[in-house]
């Protein structure tokens, strides 16, 4: 057996060899890990506090109403731009039918603006969901992934 092993290795070496450009080597392959989804760090404003109240203001304000909101769910986290943003789900106390879920930011100079508005019953998933309003120019690419479980 040792006999037909040593003739095949002697005529590989002979023939082919480990330069012929004949004789490929195995492709090898790296697995490259792809880019990691977005995550935001959210925070869940405390009842009673300006950073729970400072985004309905804003969205009052916007909306033109005047009643106060009952909050379904609302998150903040701070960009890397450094505003902060809030995400607010909520209707009116005495208008139910007043109802949708808003993103707001608050710019450098402490302006609050709402950026855009969805409506209460979509999930918030998608950036489709979500329509900037008039005179903001929002990016809502890599919302979908950050709103994930609101």
């Amino acid at each position: 057996m040792v006999l037909p092993v040593g003739a095949y290795l002697a005529a590989v070496d002979l023939v082919g060899g480990p330069g012929d450009p004949q004789v490929a080597a195995a492709p090898t392959t790296v697995s490259q890990a792809g880019p990691k989804p977005a995550t935001c760090r959210w925070n869940r404003p405390k009842v009673g506090t300006p950073a729970r109240s400072a985004p309905l203001a804003a969205i009052r304000a916007h909306m033109g109403w005047t009643d106060r909101f009952v909050v379904d769910e609302m998150r903040s986290w701070t960009s890397s731009d450094g505003n902060w943003h809030w995400y607010v789900k909520a209707h009116q106390e005495r208008a139910p039918s007043r109802r949708g879920r808003w993103l707001v930011r608050q710019q450098e100079d402490g302006q609050r603006l709402v950026l855009a508005a969805a409506e209460f019953t979509t999930k918030g998933y998608a950036p489709d969901d979500w329509h900037p309003t008039p005179g903001q120019r929002a990016d809502l690419a890599g919302l979908a992934a950050c709103l994930a479980g609101t």
